[in-house]
């Protein structure tokens, strides 16, 4: 429904749907909103909700914006941009393959000026940009000019390479999250185990892995690890919207349990590339048990 209000310009109805989720986001109420046509929680007596549907809005309100076609020869890129922005630089990549791509866009209307990577590109059409991603490099920048504006080359997001883990122990210890402090079953363990990540991340980096389902999955654990550790922040500076009990509490969880259970994919993996018959699966497996594994 969201890339439908972009295809035909109903940006108020693409903000005002996404603006419900941003409502309920921040009191971990990302229900499946069935009841009284989306007015209601379908299940109110829950004390958090979080549900996949959830996420399909947020991305579709994204993917909206530049409505990405995927070709078998390249990829296509069709602009749906509000009037009334005039500067829009997308802050994150999106993928063709193992291909980055960044876009930004700046003035208003119709497509008039597109360069790839620094190069002017003649052949668009003013509602349609095409991107042969065989003749472009790993990262590909994008930037569009509307409306007669001349695209601009002053991109500020570049492709993040590496993790500045905080020296700080409480780091690897989220279950210092929980208001307290309680350590649940193996949690020590698996946490002490999840710690081999950091090396494990860096060696498979700089071997020339850095774009592989491995990498990508060490990056999440890592993220994941990183929102505990911003929210721990937030909680101690009084920053933080506080819930009821019960909700605070399972709210604390989902960010625990997110982790253990992205690490148990992870060990999952290894023991399958392990036996693979990839030699590059091999190779990451047995950096993971030789070199990183405590």
């Amino acid at each position: 429904m969201q890339i439908g209000y972009y295809r035909v310009g109903a940006f108020k109805e693409a903000g005002e749907a996404f603006n419900q989720i941003l409502r309920l986001a921040p009191v971990f109420r990302l229900d499946n909103n069935l009841t009284d046509f989306g007015a209601g929680l379908y299940q109110p007596n829950q004390p958090v909700n979080c549900v996949y549907d959830a996420w399909g809005a947020p991305g579709g309100f994204m993917r909206g914006l530049f409505e990405y076609i995927y070709k078998a020869d390249g990829l296509e890129i069709y602009p749906h941009i509000p009037l009334a922005l005039t500067r829009l630089e997308q802050k994150f990549p999106v993928y063709f393959g193992e291909k980055q791509i960044f876009i930004m866009a700046n003035g208003s209307g119709p497509v008039t000026s597109v360069m790839i990577n620094g190069k002017k590109i003649k052949k668009f059409r003013p509602d349609c940009i095409s991107i042969h991603m065989d003749e472009e490099p790993d990262t590909v920048y994008v930037s569009l000019g509307l409306g007669g504006i001349e695209a601009q080359t002053d991109f500020t997001i570049k492709p993040i390479q590496e993790f500045n883990i905080p020296c700080d122990d409480e780091f690897w210890r989220p279950y210092c999250l929980r208001d307290t402090k309680e350590i649940q079953g193996d949690e020590e363990q698996i946490f002490s185990a999840i710690k081999g990540l950091a090396v494990f991340h860096s060696r498979i980096t700089h071997s020339g892995f850095s774009r592989t389902y491995e990498c990508k999955l060490v990056e999440l654990i890592l993220g994941s690890l990183q929102a505990v550790y911003e929210r721990n922040e937030l909680k101690r500076s009084g920053k933080l919207i506080q819930l009821q009990p019960l909700s605070q509490a399972a709210a604390d969880n989902l960010y625990i349990s997110t982790i253990k259970n992205l690490f148990f994919e992870f060990i999952r993996r290894m023991g399958k590339n392990r036996a693979s018959g990839s030699e590059n699966e091999k190779l990451i497996a047995g950096i993971w048990y030789d070199e990183c594994l405590n």
